[in-house]
């Protein structure tokens, strides 16, 4: 209400300053200290005090947007007990490589939140088609990829979730460019993207699927290696590879082991969004 009050007093004090004029809050306030004596530094705490109660609104409507977001996730892959946890999984994967290539807690958190919504766009996608344990045809696999700009098409509605929607955009796209949905290439994927990919694919290897067994770690870490400057970004891929060598010995580690240091830094147990 008082940021209303605020608005509506600002558009006042423009109509009684003339035509084509603008005037802001701060304009109000200074106005009214000029007339009352009051000390500006008073009215200038409480403009900062407002904007602080915008920004924490704006944080508890993004975390509800997401909370949403994260339950249609969970109905969409339970049509699929193959593809379960998938969301999360990816999350751990992409925070952990995040965390060893050095990127900002800010953009580990952005790249967080991406994870979680990176596969909303498959709600749009048929059974038939995602529960499918044969290849594709080209025209299924054309419906498939559609997933990713589905989503952001759902996304965009929520109006929060800006950085994460251009990461998402790009987590089927390749470092060689030969990826979707735009077929952009190397350092013009965004980095938050780029290490999406690699988690992406570092989970479909490694899970079961409903067209094949999910392989051991070693084998993932040896595709996604020799996809290096290929489909993934070399730097990446090293990170990965550090991070793994962190833990252990990638030839004995099991995915769940790699998966369990990353348990208590998604937020999605329980306690999504928590950032």
């Amino acid at each position: 209400a008082a940021i209303l009050k605020l608005s509506d007093d600002a558009a006042y004090l423009a109509k009684r300053c003339g035509r084509n004029c603008v005037r802001t809050w701060k304009d109000v306030e200074e106005e009214t200290c000029v007339a009352s004596g009051i000390d500006g530094d008073m009215n200038t705490s409480r403009i900062e005090e407002l904007q602080l109660k915008m920004t924490q609104l704006r944080h508890r409507a993004r975390e509800s947007s997401v909370r949403g977001i994260w339950s249609l996730i969970q109905a969409l892959e339970a049509r699929d007990p193959y593809t379960r946890d998938h969301s999360e999984n990816v999350t751990r994967y992409a925070v952990g490589i995040a965390e060893v290539m050095g990127l900002e807690r800010k953009d580990i958190e952005v790249l967080r939140q991406a994870a979680i919504v990176h596969d909303i766009g498959k709600i749009g996608v048929s059974d038939s088609i995602l529960l499918k344990k044969t290849p594709f045809s080209p025209s299924e696999r054309e419906q498939m990829e559609t997933h990713v700009l589905t989503g952001v098409r759902i996304l965009e509605e929520t109006h929060l979730l800006e950085q994460e929607i251009g990461l998402m955009r790009c987590h089927h796209e390749r470092w060689d460019g030969q990826g979707y949905p735009e077929g952009i290439l190397g350092k013009s994927i965004p980095l938050g993207g780029r290490i999406l990919a690699v988690a992406d694919t570092l989970d479909a290897i490694t899970s079961n699927r409903v067209y094949r067994e999910g392989r051991d770690l070693s084998v993932a870490l040896r595709i996604i290696s020799e996809e290096s400057g290929a489909q993934f970004d070399p730097a990446v891929v090293d990170g990965l590879i550090r991070w793994v060598s962190m833990i252990g010995n990638g030839d004995t580690l099991t995915a769940q082991q790699i998966l369990d240091t990353q348990a208590g830094s998604t937020g999605l147990s329980g306690n999504l969004a928590a950032a």
